[in-house]
Formats: structure tokens, C-alpha cells, sequence
């Protein structure tokens, strides 16, 4: 007999695929708005860092990566629509928001002192990754709390 109320498929988040194929081209869209926006703030962030950190290596290297997930992100957002995947759309949208996740704590964590602003904008992210990013619930989950955990951390700690 099967149960009423799956739990595993309602926490996972496990849909049809026929489904997920139907609203691919949505998802695709709205993930398209979000990386236009984030590869827009990834140049933002060049001039807070220089702002913070002046011309030294740990600015260097923070506007490489920034650039490189600038890059990251129009080569997705001109890419991703080819490519009519759920998988590949899936896997390149949780990469992508990985490798945002992993900048955006290494600019928060580069500066001498935390500020408030710097772990609210993290905050931010993690609402984007469970509002706005169209993707399994698992791959939205990942990053949401390695942020939320790397942000308490560095809040206790600093």
C-alpha cells in the first residue's frame, strides 16, 4: 500500500520529468534574469572591493574571480537556451550558484572587519537561491546552507 504523503519526494523535491521538460522553457527564462543580474553585480563588486581592499594581491585575485564568473555568466545566459536539458540546466545553474557562493564569501571574508551589510547581502542570496533559481530541491538546498553555515560562522567568529 502506498502511502498517502510521500516524504522523500516531498523534501527532495522529485517531480515528473515529463513535467520538468514541459516548464523547461520558464525555468530557463527565469534563470536567464537571474544571471543577467548577478553578472552585472559581479562587476558591481570589482569597485566595492577596490573601495575596501586598494590596489593589493587579495584585490587582484578577487577581481579575477569576479571576472571569471562575469564570464561564467553571459557564456550561461547565451548557452543555457541551446541546450534544452533538464540535467544540463540543473548541473550548470547549481555549478554557477556554487561557484557565486564561494566569491561571495571570499570577498565577505577578505576584509579586516564584518559588517553587517556584507552578511545580509549573503542573506540575500540565500533567498534567491530558494525563490528565484528554478532547480531541484537538492541543488537549491546545497548552497543555501553553505552560505547560511559559512555566514554564521564568520558572524561568532570575527
Amino acid at each position: 500500500m502506498k502511502p498517502w504523503w510521500n516524504w522523500r519526494d516531498a523534501v527532495l523535491g522529485r517531480t515528473d520529468p515529463a513535467y520538468r521538460k514541459t516548464f523547461l522553457q520558464e525555468d530557463i527564462h527565469r534563470a536567464r534574469i537571474v544571471i543577467a543580474f548577478v553578472a552585472v553585480m559581479a562587476l558591481g563588486y570589482i569597485f566595492v572591493d577596490y573601495q575596501e581592499l586598494r590596489l593589493n594581491s587579495l584585490f587582484y585575485l578577487l577581481a579575477i574571480f569576479q571576472t571569471a564568473l562575469f564570464g561564467a555568466s553571459i557564456w550561461l545566459f547565451f548557452y543555457l537556451p541551446k541546450f534544452q536539458n533538464v540535467n544540463f540546466t540543473d548541473h550548470s545553474i547549481f555549478t554557477w550558484s556554487m561557484a557565486m557562493v564561494l566569491l561571495s564569501l571570499t570577498s565577505a571574508v577578505s576584509r579586516n572587519t564584518v559588517s553587517i551589510e556584507n552578511i545580509n547581502i549573503n542573506h540575500l542570496w540565500v533567498l534567491g537561491f530558494y525563490l528565484l533559481l528554478p532547480n531541484r530541491q537538492p541543488f537549491k538546498l546545497i548552497p543555501a546552507l553553505t552560505i547560511s553555515l559559512i555566514s554564521i560562522y564568520i558572524l561568532f567568529n570575527y
